[in-house]
């Protein structure tokens, strides 16, 4: 979609310029499934903040010990659809977490989750192959204050050059 403007110039001559709109990110809500070309199926099944990234099937994960920062967690789930085996790292880029629509957060962390989901595996480089589906971790350190704050809060991932966001609140 293009928007046009028109303007006169200090000479009164009429000056027309076509701006281009960027195509907005699709919005994802938790659970939803997404489908992305013959790649992969994808949804998100939770987003937590707090002091411990756990897997979905253990009582232990990740700790962080400080009383300044906390770990946010999203876990994902994700199914390789296509017909060839791929490394984890070949699906998500250009991940990263956004506080108040000015702050960014890198992601400190990609796990998988493995042995049925009772343990991390930080390994992308493990082979997801055509239908097997895996338990992803976009894990990131932030400053305690977000846990109350209140403030918009947001993922954006690129997977398969489309990127996705996810209002976390």
């Amino acid at each position: 979609m293009a928007t046009l403007l028109t303007a006169c110039d200090n000479d009164g001559d009429k000056t027309v310029k076509v701006v281009e709109e960027t195509p907005h990110s699709p919005f994802i809500q938790i659970g939803e499934q997404v489908v992305v070309n013959d790649v992969a199926k994808f949804s998100i099944i939770n987003n937590t903040l707090g002091k411990e990234s756990i897997p979905t099937n253990s009582e232990q994960g990740s700790r962080l010990h400080s009383d300044n920062y906390l770990l946010l967690d999203t876990w994902l789930s994700l199914e390789n659809i296509s017909t060839v085996d791929k490394s984890a790292d070949q699906f998500f880029s250009d991940i990263k977490y956004v506080h108040d629509n000015r702050f960014e957060y890198g992601v400190d962390g990609v796990s998988i989750e493995k042995f049925k989901g009772t343990q991390f595996d930080d390994n992308l480089e493990r082979i997801i192959e055509p239908s097997q589906t895996e338990v992803f971790h976009f894990t990131s350190i932030v400053p305690a204050e977000l846990e109350n704050d209140q403030k918009p809060l947001k993922l954006i991932f690129t997977l398969d050059g489309q990127q996705y966001e996810q209002q976390i609140r």
